[in-house]
């Protein structure tokens, strides 16, 4: 199938460019041509795309060199082929100096094909070497445009550590002026504690171990403080495999470090005060695996109750002992769901001694409603409830001397007001224990006696005992009844 070809004809000889129509045909093109003799023409012919022209050397009122010249003022693409007569050696260097791409006798037209092929296929090539330039410089474009805007720092290094290009944002997080930079080395800005390992990294990428590394590192800043940045290293390489230069992302994350090392510190300091606490703390996530536990959980747990040492990653469920499983196990589901649980138990130790905890379990959440684990802790209240056991056993011994007394005896309060009476106050008042509690003993008092009475309370409340006083008072019936009192405090 013949093949399609473009073809304007520069030539004033109408019959000689059908031989050269008639040769290409031959020679297995099929032509759309179109045949100009003047630059007027020339012009207008050329605002069409062509595959090939050919031009007579000489033409009345035109000539080659001046259809060259015209071509060559529009960047004309096409490959040009001089169709003329016999012309000198010299003329032929000079067309082509000129811009033409072959030369081929009208008297020798057999050679016209082989010329037309060479000169589409380089045609082609520079058509494909252009684009592939036109590409390479958009991508150089597009390349630069991100260099210089890139948020992070970004800079082509030389295989000896010298800085090739730097953007303004490595500049300024380091301080330094691109000119500064310019002068120097990445060797010359890095902490020396991380030379060695950055180095290493550049030796192994050198060497074709690894492509890539990424490091976290220290800079100092041209200030002289120090500045952690993120950096990450590709190599280029020519088509030989030698090294060009090295491409470096460096993103700062001080405050990124800053923060980490105080979070560091406040969950040391956490930790510390936790591990020195004597309340046991133990954190799960919902399914009971432990996150985090303090000293004296582990101990306890292990010592006391006999259960397994704590561990993170491991299950809370795995170091309670199976005697309250039950108990441990509800309590963590409605803290689970979101309830805080306070509960006391009683737990026997493996030597068979009870000793009494306080256990909290405290829904931990994420966000408003959604919780993410359980806090434990337990508390050794065992001095506590002996203690108040203790005290309560003394209360009723108290209390029972109170019930059993010959004497009247009753307590009042800081404001005066009864308190507790035992049981002869009220045979001999005729009023019942409710009847007396909260009542001022002043209501009591007969009336003629009513301010030395009120004096002797007085003195009691101010903080000193009265060792004897005498009291008239009237009983419920209306007697009137005397009464030696003694008062002393009541200290908590």
């Amino acid at each position: 199938m013949p093949t399609p070809l473009r073809i304007l004809l520069i030539e004033d000889s109408e019959d000689d460019a059908l031989l050269v129509l008639r040769e290409l045909r031959r020679g297995g093109y099929e032509p759309r041509w179109q045949r100009v003799d003047t630059p007027t023409a020339l012009h207008a012919a050329l605002a069409h795309e062509w595959d090939l022209i050919t031009c007579d050397y000489v033409m009345p009122g035109f000539s080659g060199p001046a259809a060259l010249e015209i071509l060559r003022a529009q960047d004309v693409e096409a490959p040009v082929v001089i169709v003329s007569g016999e012309v000198g050696e010299e003329v032929a260097v000079t067309v082509m100096k000129a811009g033409a791409h072959d030369y081929v006798s009208k008297d020798k037209l057999m050679r016209l094909v082989p010329a037309v092929e060479r000169e589409l296929r380089d045609a082609e090539v520079r058509r494909a070497r252009r684009r592939a330039e036109a590409a390479l410089q958009e991508s150089e474009e597009r390349f630069r445009q991100s260099f210089e805007s890139a948020p992070i720092g970004m800079a082509l290094v030389a295989p000896d550590g010298h800085w090739l290009r730097v953007n303004r944002a490595l500049c300024e997080i380091i301080g330094y002026t691109e000119a500064e930079l310019l002068e120097t080395s990445f060797q010359a800005v890095t902490h020396p504690d991380d030379l060695e390992t950055d180095l290493a990294y550049v030796q192994q990428m050198l060497a074709g171990e690894i492509r890539t590394y990424q490091m976290e590192k220290r800079y100092y800043h041209k200030r002289g403080h120090v500045v952690w940045i993120l950096l990450s290293v590709s190599l280029v390489r020519d088509s030989d495999g030698q090294p060009l230069y090295f491409v470096a992302q460096i993103q700062d994350v001080t405050e990124q470090k800053q923060s980490e090392e105080t979070l560091r510190r406040s969950q040391a300091n956490l930790q510390a005060i936790l591990n020195n606490s004597l309340q046991s703390f133990v954190l799960t996530d919902r399914s009971g695996i432990i996150k985090a536990f303090n000293q004296i959980a582990s101990v306890r747990l292990e010592m006391l109750l006999g259960g397994r040492p704590l561990a993170e990653g491991a299950s809370i469920y795995d170091s309670v002992p199976d005697r309250y499983q039950a108990d441990f196990q509800a309590d963590f589901a409605r803290a689970r769901d979101g309830d805080t649980i306070v509960v006391e138990r009683a737990i026997t130790d493996r030597h068979g001694a009870e000793h009494w905890f306080e256990f909290n379990f405290v829904p931990v959440r994420e966000g408003e409603t959604t919780v993410s684990g359980v806090c434990l802790s337990m508390l050794d209240i065992t001095d506590r409830t002996r203690a108040a056991a203790a005290l309560v056993q003394a209360q009723r011994r108290l209390q029972t001397y109170i019930d059993q007394a010959t004497d009247l005896i009753f307590t009042l309060d800081v404001d005066g007001r009864i308190t507790s009476v035992n049981d002869k106050v009220c045979v001999l008042t005729g009023y019942s224990a409710p009847e007396l509690l909260g009542r001022s003993p002043l209501q009591l008092v007969a009336t003629d006696r009513l301010d030395s009475t009120r004096a002797a309370l007085a003195t009691m409340l101010g903080g000193r005992s009265v060792a004897q006083a005498e009291v008239h008072i009237v009983t419920k019936d209306g007697r009137r009844v005397g009464l030696e009192i003694h008062g002393w405090l009541i200290y908590e």
